[in-house]
């Protein structure tokens, strides 16, 4: 098991409804896919990072997945043990919700929170809610939810900047996006203006 890798940053982007980065460590390049928060606090490339990692194995690939902490990667592996969450769905609840949020959401079975999630109905929400409250063990336990929401126009301009863009480029692209959309969504349309300004 691949429990951390630490190495340099030399590329980070935006694939599939996740972000992901590149750690070059001897010189091979991993690359990690990661949630929007996890891939905002990355320093720059050229600099040293260092992810908890989780190595998802399936029959035609295998897949790293990468965490800013010891919270980010519990959550992971407690979400993808529920049926019908798989890594994917894991990583858009985790980008948006952090790890103190969704432990909240979960005990206080605001369902509607993790609903905010791309792809997550009601239906899978009211599942993990019952298939994790009590499990989801930790210091974020004693997080309040309403404490640590952020704003979101401010992590859609953090998850811009971690894939590179200026903080002008972000703030240009952002001043027509819908606020209410889910972040991942904020920046998708983000990233749309971007190219058809060539800003991309």
């Amino acid at each position: 098991m691949i429990k951390s890798i630490k190495g340099i940053v030399t590329e980070t982007g935006h694939s599939d409804n996740c972000s992901f980065v590149v750690l070059e460590v001897g010189g091979i390049g991993f690359e990690l896919k990661t949630s929007f928060p996890a891939a905002a606090a990355l320093p720059y490339a050229g600099e040293t990072a260092k992810l908890f990692s989780y190595l998802y194995v399936r029959e035609d690939a295998l897949e790293l997945y990468g965490f800013i902490d010891s919270d980010e990667l519990n959550a992971f592996t407690k979400l993808i043990a529920i049926s019908g969450v798989g890594p994917k769905a894991a990583l858009a609840i985790l980008s948006a919700l952090t790890p103190a949020q969704l432990v909240s959401a979960v005990e206080q079975g605001e369902a509607v929170l993790i609903t905010r999630a791309k792809g997550v109905g009601a239906k899978l929400a009211q599942r993990i809610i019952l298939e994790l409250k009590g499990k989801l063990s930790g210091k974020t336990n004693n997080t309040p939810y309403n404490a640590a929401v952020p704003d979101q126009p401010v992590d859609a301009a953090a998850a811009l900047t971690a894939l590179g863009y200026s903080q002008s480029e972000a703030s240009f692209a952002l001043r027509t996006v819908d606020t209410s959309l889910p972040m991942e969504d904020q920046v998708k349309a983000a990233l749309q203006i971007l190219f058809k300004t060539k800003r991309i």
